[in-house]
């Protein structure tokens, strides 16, 4: 269990990471808002 949710998160935060290239000119860090 703890190592699919770890694989899921590193998933995440990669998605996370494309969609904050995306909004770079915007200086806006999208993962964080909740």
């Amino acid at each position: 269990m703890e190592k699919r949710i770890f694989e899921q998160g590193i998933i995440t935060q990669a998605i996370c990471l494309q969609d904050w290239a995306t909004v770079m000119d915007k200086e806006e860090d999208q993962c964080h808002h909740t």
